[in-house]
């Protein structure tokens, strides 16, 4: 059996599209664990109007963060294998059926999958650069969500997400898993990931956060030659452009977090940009613009 967790909060306008995504799977042999983090709104209804005997419904009284909801629904899970998926995300429905299928192939512990990521701009292809294969670097796990992982529930109950992460908690749970375990990607799209507004992922303040909390956990990332180091750095500078030319202080505070981790050419060339009040777009077929701040 699969168990299927997925934490909400407040998410009642998409959460029953993200539960049936999971519940049509082609795979049928599952468990649904959502953990509701404290809703305030219908969440908790609309979860418990929908008539599955797999669904399991587990109300925090408090809202404790998705890493914590995310170790509950683990320490609750039934099954041999774990996937995640989100309360605003759409798997396709052979999603677990492929994962499962690969993981019994490969006899990797963890595998992932790509993703569409769907803006108001438009579908964008997946950012990730990770051939189908082994990981070998870990920085090539960086930019995954955690609506693409599956793997061995058994490594999750013993390498739980660390709660104090309000982002990036895929990127330091699997930088921890793989330095014990195998993991694996697979090259194919299996999941439409919406880029939301209203997303901790759209926060550049919790990212800046999380990337303080990652190097006092790490200090070896900023050892040069770190792959994940790198990929840090340049994803806080490119955040730096989500301020659209707002908040001068908070700019400087991710621009000299991504020095502390990495001072490669292209992350200095960004931050060149941004103190030049220059920033960039890219456009669904990847071409990139520049203009100014506004």
């Amino acid at each position: 059996m699969i168990s299927v967790i997925l934490p909400t909060y407040n998410r009642a306008a998409t959460i029953e599209r993200a539960i049936g995504s999971v519940l049509n799977q082609t795979y049928s042999d599952i468990e649904v664990i959502v953990i509701d983090d404290g809703s305030s709104d219908n969440t908790g209804e609309i979860v418990q109007g929908i008539r599955d005997e797999r669904l399991r419904y587990i109300k925090n009284t408090e809202n404790k963060g998705a890493c914590a909801a995310r170790n509950i629904g683990i320490i609750s899970a039934k099954g041999e294998y774990i996937a995640f998926q989100d309360s605003d995300d759409i798997w396709h429905r052979d999603k677990l059926e492929k994962q499962l299928k690969v993981i019994q192939i490969t006899n990797a512990d963890v595998v992932f999958c790509k993703r569409n990521i769907i803006k108001k701009s438009g579908i964008y292809k997946d950012y990730l650069r990770q051939k189908e294969g082994f990981v070998s670097e870990k920085g090539s796990v960086l930019k995954i969500g955690t609506q693409v992982i599956f793997g061995k529930s058994s490594i999750f109950k013993e390498i739980s997400f660390d709660e104090r992460l309000p982002r990036l908690q895929d990127c330091e749970i699997l930088y921890r898993i793989h330095e014990r375990y195998t993991i694996y990607c697979e090259d194919k799209v299996l999941v439409d990931y919406y880029d939301s507004d209203d997303a901790i992922s759209a926060s550049p303040e919790k990212l800046l956060q999380a990337c303080e909390i990652i190097l006092e956990i790490h200090p070896e990332l900023k050892k040069e030659g770190r792959k994940t180091a790198y990929e840090i750095a340049d994803l806080l500078i490119s955040s730096v452009r989500q301020l659209d030319g707002g908040d001068k202080e908070l700019r400087k505070a991710m621009q000299d977090m991504a020095f502390k981790y990495c001072k490669s050419t292209k992350v200095l060339i960004k931050s060149l940009l941004l103190i030049l009040n220059i920033t960039w777009e890219k456009d669904c077929s990847g071409r990139i613009s520049l203009r100014k701040w506004r």
